[in-house]
């Protein structure tokens, strides 16, 4: 069995649903995890329409249906793991009642403004520069999936990939 490090976490599965139509799903779970358990609806990125033609690397990000209760993990995650970062929390403080945003891994370029497709969302600042617990909220202009930029770090973050795939309690 291949070590749980090595796999892919992003896949593609087509599925067929209840009326016999094969919906395709790409999905933030690793095949084996996907066939021993299912797949989990909060690890479901989103949609290729099924009358898509589709093969690796073949699809057209603007075709691409997010899937709004992965954004509603996505901001679960970021808003349990926001009061831990380190990170976050140096940026937090020198901002006061205002909004810290939180920008897509892939984007590397410090001499250039992120565009909305790579900004994630923000969290909210109080007045004494620390980050307003459940605050952030999401950017619906941010893509998971871009031409211009490609695929968001977040699909490659193993701590969000842990968090959203943990067993239920």
């Amino acid at each position: 069995m291949p070590d749980d490090l090595s796999l892919p976490l992003l896949n593609l599965f087509d599925v067929q649903d209840e009326s016999g139509k094969i919906r395709h799903l790409i999905c933030f779970l690793d095949a084996v995890r996907a066939g021993a358990e299912g797949i989990n609806p909060k690890a479901i990125v989103g949609e290729i329409p099924s009358d898509e033609s589709v093969g690796p690397n073949e699809f057209d990000p603007k075709d691409f249906q997010l899937n709004a209760g992965f954004i509603e993990s996505l901001t679960g995650f970021l808003n349990d793991c926001a009061p831990q970062s380190a990170e976050l929390q140096a940026q937090a403080r020198s901002i006061t009642s205002g909004w810290l945003y939180l920008i897509d891994p892939r984007h590397h370029d410090p001499n250039s403004e992120p565009t909305d497709a790579d900004t994630i969302g923000a969290f909210a600042i109080d007045d004494t520069g620390q980050i307003v617990p459940g605050s952030f909220l999401y950017n619906e202009k941010h893509r998971f999936f871009s031409t211009e930029s490609g695929l968001s770090g977040l699909l490659m973050n193993r701590d969000f990939y842990d968090w959203l795939n943990a067993p239920a309690e």
